[in-house]
């Protein structure tokens, strides 16, 4: 037996995943795959025309299976892999508390901290793999005779990475004790910083129980006035006092402010978000792991479950065969995507691997940009398509119709685009290649 080792020519891996991270395979995993495993396996040697479902994903594959063997005495497989995922629904946030109103004049003096805060996180780990590669990976018999294996995905992880300025700005606060006391304060915030948190002291008045005398004056008479007594209970802030002048025939009322105050202070937290905020994609090279187990009915089909970062996926092949020949064929494309559609056309080249000649080279433009790629097609009536238009990624796969009889063929798909945009693309034959 010789080890497999040399690496596939003419096809330039394109993957990508809309992540954080991409977390490795738990053992356990791979273990209740194998108690559910189905019944024992014929060999799965040769190639296989493979589509996967499952785990968030859409996708097509070409596989083969071999007896060589690689420096652990496993037998090894290797092929290609298109995948389109299914975007996740995306939670929003919580949002911070902030219980200030909308604006108001400053009123009552008090002071402030400004501190840090612990935030939200600055990226969304929200998984959504994608694109074209090339894989390869070990595989064997388990004690029940069904296949069982693994392969690694090296991929890009794309992340929305949020980045917090420094910045200064005035936000408006209001005494919750006094909805209608209010102030202006200022709020500094570094580089990183997500949140600034406020402590601010508002000054609360104490009223005491007193007694005070008062001159009071007629006002119909001026030069009139006596001394009265006020009296002033616990919490009372002002008193009134009706007072019957004699001279004039007249009753006034006469208000008087309690005098025996004692002034304290009372801290209220105030959290404010950061508004100067930029947001970046950043990538980094990850590893997406994979363990199947399966079984294989030789020249029927091959049935694999597999264990991903991504969750289950299901791959349902069945023995590869050369399909109608699409090298040097022409097409049109319809991509719709945020409410708009762009016209494209492409060619299909010739297969960068001999081996696999249901995937064709494809390059092409549309308007103001070019793109190059990949297409993959299936006999299980499915086709995919992974390409970068002016080096932004998108993938898709879908149904796939072929009409012998009139040279008819369409594309109808759905995928995603970079930096996560769900997309349709639809291309339609234009024209093969004239025969010798």
């Amino acid at each position: 037996m010789k080890h497999h080792s040399e690496k596939r020519k003419g096809i330039v891996r394109e993957y990508q995943s809309l992540a954080l991270t991409a977390a490795l395979l738990l053992p356990s995993c791979f273990t209740n795959l194998c108690q559910a495993a189905p019944p024992a396996s014929a060999s799965p040697v040769g190639t296989w025309d493979i589509v996967s479902t499952g785990g968030g994903q859409q996708g097509l594959a070409y596989l083969t299976f071999t007896t060589d063997l690689d420096s652990l005495g496993n037998f090894t497989f290797h092929g290609y892999v298109l995948v389109a995922g299914t975007l996740p629904v995306v939670v929003p946030q919580s949002s911070y508390s902030n219980p200030r109103n909308s604006g108001g004049a400053d009123s009552r003096g008090g002071s402030s901290s400004n501190t840090n805060s612990s935030a939200a996180p600055a990226t969304t780990p929200n998984t959504t793999l994608y694109g074209f590669t090339d894989i390869s990976g070990p595989w064997r018999y388990d004690i029940n005779n069904h296949v069982i294996g693994f392969f690694t995905e090296p991929i890009n992880v794309v992340a929305n990475v949020t980045n917090y300025l420094a910045t200064n700005v005035l936000e408006t606060i209001t005494n919750p004790s006094d909805p209608s006391e209010s102030t202006n304060i200022p709020v500094v915030f570094s580089d990183t910083q997500p949140i600034a948190v406020i402590n601010y002291l508002w000054p609360i008045n104490n009223y005491l129980a007193t007694n005070v005398l008062e001159t009071i004056t007629n006002p119909s008479n001026t030069s009139e006035s006596t001394i009265i007594l006020v009296v002033f209970a616990n919490g009372q802030q002002t008193a009134g006092t009706n007072y019957f002048w004699p001279t004039t025939m007249n009753t006034q009322l006469y208000e008087f402010p309690n005098p025996n105050v004692v002034v304290s202070l009372t801290n209220e937290r105030y959290e404010f978000p950061n508004p100067n905020v930029v947001v970046i994609e950043g990538s980094v090279e990850k590893t997406n792991a994979i363990s199947f187990v399966g079984k294989a009915v030789a020249g029927k089909r091959l049935t694999l479950v597999s264990s991903t970062s991504f969750g289950k996926v299901n791959y349902t092949g069945i023995p590869a065969v050369a399909l109608t020949d699409f090298s040097g064929s022409s097409w049109s494309g319809m991509k719709r995507s945020n409410g708009q559609f762009f016209v494209e056309f492409f060619n299909m080249s010739s297969p960068g691997d001999a081996s696999y000649p249901n995937i064709y080279p494809v390059s092409g433009a549309g308007p103001g940009y070019s793109l190059q790629g990949h297409a993959m097609i299936s006999a299980q009536k499915k086709i995919g398509f992974s390409v970068r238009a002016n080096g932004v990624l998108r993938a898709s796969v879908g149904s796939f119709n072929l009409n012998a009889r009139n040279g008819t063929a369409k594309a109808t798909t759905k995928g995603i685009e970079q930096p996560g945009s769900a997309i349709n693309f639809n291309a339609s034959l234009l024209s093969l290649p004239a025969g010798p």
